[in-house]
């Protein structure tokens, strides 16, 4: 299991400080942990121009920026049993639709 402590070396290039992570490792039973922490310096950027990698996404998988809603849901049931009462599962997200503007 790894642990992100900070992993943002040199944020917005003025930080000057490392990153780091966590590995904890189980030892035993009993829930014991190794932990072993690991610090790391920032690298050059590569020379690609600002938001090449948002636009990238944005053209080649749009499915990944749709905007989500959770849907609205009955806090009952039609059977008067509360098991299952708001249980929501796997397809509790809808997308949101597009809003016109006036121009």
């Amino acid at each position: 299991t790894l642990m992100s402590v900070f992993s943002a070396p040199n944020y917005l290039d003025t930080g000057g400080n490392k990153g780091a992570f966590l590995k904890l490792t189980p030892t035993g039973p009993g829930g014991s942990l190794a932990v072993t922490p690991t610090a790391f310096t920032a690298v050059p950027h590569p020379d690609l121009p600002a938001m090449y990698h948002q636009n990238y996404i944005t053209e080649n998988h749009p499915h990944l920026t749709r905007q989500m809603k959770k849907k609205v849901v009955s806090t009952g049931d039609d059977f008067g049993d509360s098991d299952f009462a708001g249980f929501q599962g796997p397809d509790e997200w809808e997308e949101v639709e597009p809003t016109m503007t006036a121009a």
